[in-house]
Parts: structure tokens; sequence; C-alpha cells
């Protein structure tokens, strides 16, 4: 297929063929991003990408978010498969990509749910790729199985060097979190989780807060937005005294009580001095604007990985 438009300038350099050209003439294309959220992609364009990935182009970050209305479950689940051997592509944004629509006519065409087939081709994807570092899937409509499905990836690469994964807005609840709970065990490069409203309860709390006793890599886990509970909350600010990594735990505020707020705050502080970060930004307990004693503590931007 020609590479035109987007595609043309990413294209990897052709092979030193020894005819003597140019330094410059041998030298791959530069890194580059792409960032195409909210656009009405043709499947033409969709195709080009995918073939981009699969050759290994100069491409190190994607965003497709928001393109539900103009990705097809099946353009998604080629696009993921081009990932497995790919090795360049650092960051990929697909949050909101699962259309409303598929789930009427692909249901039953082949009696699998559009988010399954999309946690499917990311678990076949994780299982292998060793270099994508940021995945964001948020609002795709993932349900516990679906989460379940893609964790077996997760767990099942060792040598996967995923950093920060966003799955906010899905609606897996307490099954899909132990299954991320137990990816989380057995993760050795994860750092950033978000799973902001996930229908999450204090089982699932409990289960996160499990995991926090023996993980030594993640720095990050936002928990906003689910009813965890006063005993969630209390499960989670108990596994912080074993726990040695974490510099950032944002939970709902109203199930802290001012002791418990000190008590992580001053966990999350611990952690971050131990780690040798700039303390110019502690952790602290504080009453937001609702009377809510809240955690606070730096945190990083996953809009920007």
């Amino acid at each position: 297929m020609e590479m035109s438009g987007f595609g043309a300038a990413l294209l990897p350099p052709a092979p030193d063929d020894g005819s003597g050209d140019s330094q410059a003439e041998q030298t791959p294309e530069p890194a580059a991003e792409l960032n195409l959220e909210g656009e009405e992609l043709d499947a033409e364009q969709v195709s080009q990408l995918t073939a981009l990935l699969k050759s290994n182009a100069a491409l190190t970050a994607l965003n497709l978010d928001d393109n539900h209305d103009s990705i097809s479950i099946a353009q998604l689940e080629n696009l993921i498969h081009a990932l497995e051997d790919n090795t360049n592509l650092l960051s990929l944004k697909i949050g909101n990509c699962v259309n409303d629509a598929d789930d009427d006519d692909d249901e039953e065409e082949d009696g699998e749910r559009p988010s399954t087939r999309l946690a499917r081709a990311l678990k076949a994807m994780l299982s292998k790729n060793r270099t994508l570092r940021a995945l964001h899937i948020q609002e795709n409509k993932l349900i516990d199985s679906d989460v379940s499905i893609l964790c077996h990836g997760l767990r099942a690469n060792p040598n996967s060097g995923l950093r920060f994964l966003k799955v906010y807005g899905n609606p897996f609840g307490e099954l899909g979190v132990y299954g991320l709970a137990n990816a989380i065990k057995s993760s050795q490069s994860l750092v950033a989780l978000d799973t902001r409203y996930t229908y999450m309860g204090s089982q699932g709390a409990g289960y996160f807060a499990d995991a926090l006793k023996t993980n030594t890599t993640l720095r990050q886990l936002d928990l906003q937005g689910n009813n965890i509970g006063e005993d969630g909350a209390r499960a989670l600010v108990a596994a912080m005294e074993s726990n040695q990594s974490l510099t950032f735990l944002n939970v709902p505020g109203m199930f802290l009580d001012e002791q418990l707020a000190i008590t992580l705050a001053t966990a999350l502080k611990r952690n971050k001095d131990q780690a040798g970060n700039d303390a110019s930004q502690p952790q602290y307990a504080r009453r937001s604007a609702s009377g809510q004693v809240v955690a606070q503590s730096p945190m990083i931007d996953m809009s920007k990985v």
C-alpha cells in the first residue's frame, strides 16, 4: 500500500545498499507522534495506520482517543495486533473507541461483545510486546470478564515494559479489580494505574490493598469516584505500612477520617523521601471545600504519557 498523508513521513528508512549515499540519507527518521484524537478517520486512514505499525515505522506515540464513531471494532483489533512485534511505539491511546452501534451489529455476528474482542486483542498484544510504555483504554465498556482477559496478557509477559495503564470509566467492578490486583502483584514495570469510576466497592479496594503489600514498583494509584467505603479505605491505609513504593494514592475523601488521612499522607511522604525525589511538594492531609478530609501528593500526569 502506498503511504500518503501522515504515513509517508513515518516509513522506516530504506536499507543501505552500499552505494555510498550521504549519512543524512542513511539516518532513520526522527521519532514521531500522531495526535488524531476525535478525528473522523476513514477506513483507508485506519488501514494506513495499521500498516505503519506493522512496518515498525518511526512512530512513538499514537493518540486515537474518542474515535468511537469512525473506527470499527474489527479495525481496532487489526491495529492492536500490529503492535505484537512493534518495537518503536511507546504510547497508545485508544480510549472511548468502542462504538455503541457495534454492540448490536457485531454481537449478533459472532456472539461476542465488542469490548471482549478488544480485550482479546489487547491480551495477545500485551503478552508479546516489550516496548509499549503507556496504554490508555478508558471508557471502552470493558466489563469484569474483559479485564480478566487482558490481565492474562499482562501476567504472561515477564518482559513487558508497560508503565502507565489508564482504565477509568469502564464498568468492570470487583472481579475486574481482582484481575488488575493480581497483575500488580506480578508486575515488575507498572508505575501508574488509573481506575477512577470503575464501580469498585470495598472488596475491590481490599484486593488492591493486598497487592500493595508486596508490589515494589507502583508509584501512583487513582481510585477516585469509587464507593470503596470506610472498610476499603482502612485496608488501603493499613497496606501502606508495608508498601515502600507508592507515592500517590487518590481515594474518595468521604471515606477518610482525619487520622486516616494523616496516616496515609505520612506513609506517602515516607516513600517519596526514601525514593530520593524532590520533597518540595509534600504529601499532606487537608479538608476540601466540602469539608472532606483528603490526602494529597504530587502525581504523574498520565495525559502526557
